[in-house]
């Protein structure tokens, strides 16, 4: 992976972090699926599926939102929605532990929501890779999930 996409990565997670949500239905609740993962390292390669869920955190006005997936800690998220689009949208961003010297997890996905109702799917790609001192490794990942209720159990606090 070169700098050149990483810088390219960090600079569209920063342009969504600025743009505000439209329209766009709350997200909060928690979310239920698959992940479908490739990963490779300087030993080999392979491809796993497992089940994973995803508690969102919608932080209202301004298009941010935490989340807390499975056992891969806290990411900080950008909601993005046309002026017209309530059920549609797209959502973005790093974990809180991530470096783009030394790598981190990075979430996109296509979100669309059903007003008024518990309804939701969210589909895309987790990145996750590790650079710097340790072996290097990338897991890229296919996310697919419904939204199985319109709660999580406790505020997410945002980034630690």
């Amino acid at each position: 992976m070169s700098m050149g996409f990483l810088r390219a990565a960090m600079l569209g997670a920063a342009a969504l972090v600025a743009t505000p949500a439209a329209a766009l239905e709350d997200l909060t609740g928690g979310w239920e699926g698959t992940l479908v993962c490739d990963f490779a390292d300087d030993t080999g390669s392979s491809r796993t599926k497992f089940p994973t869920s995803l508690q969102i955190d919608d932080a209202g006005p301004g298009g941010n939102a935490f989340a807390y997936l499975n056992n891969l800690g806290f990411l900080r998220l950008a909601i993005v929605s046309g002026p017209d689009a309530a059920q549609r949208g797209r959502i973005s961003g790093p974990n809180c532990l991530f470096d783009p010297l030394l790598g981190g997890v990075l979430l996109h996905a296509v979100v669309k929501v059903k007003p008024g109702s518990e309804k939701g799917s969210l589909k895309g790609e987790l990145i996750t890779f590790g650079v710097g001192a340790g072996p290097h490794f990338v897991q890229a990942c296919k996310l697919k999930l419904k939204r199985t209720s319109l709660t999580i159990p406790a505020p997410i606090p945002g980034c630690p």
